[in-house]
């Protein structure tokens, strides 16, 4: 997708404009300020707060191979010990300890 998107990003801005129109408004970012202007959420730079994490739910698939060899070499086995849903608690305490007061 990463590679789509840099070597077309036109096609990408067309795609995410199209999904715009039929979201109906909702958007995580639009949440995430709702959400900091009543005080619910900490404030928190959004922007960054966005690339990490899509790095979080990104990275590890796409780094798997680069994974699988250095943690080989010190006797790990990324393909047993890896799992979505450590995935999912990783990037929930991410969340948690971000934007939760």
């Amino acid at each position: 997708i990463i590679k789509e998107v840099s070597i077309n990003p036109e096609l990408f801005k067309q795609k995410v404009m199209a999904a715009k129109k039929t979201a109906k408004g909702f958007g995580l970012i639009k949440l995430l300020e709702e959400g900091m202007a009543t005080k619910e959420i900490k404030k928190t730079d959004l922007v960054m707060f966005m690339v990490n994490l899509q790095s979080l739910c990104s990275y590890p698939f796409i780094a798997a191979p680069l994974f699988k060899h250095s943690l080989k070499s010190h006797g790990k086995d990324f393909d047993k010990d890896f799992s979505t849903s450590k995935l999912k608690q990783t990037v929930k305490l991410f969340i948690e300890n971000t934007l939760i007061k």
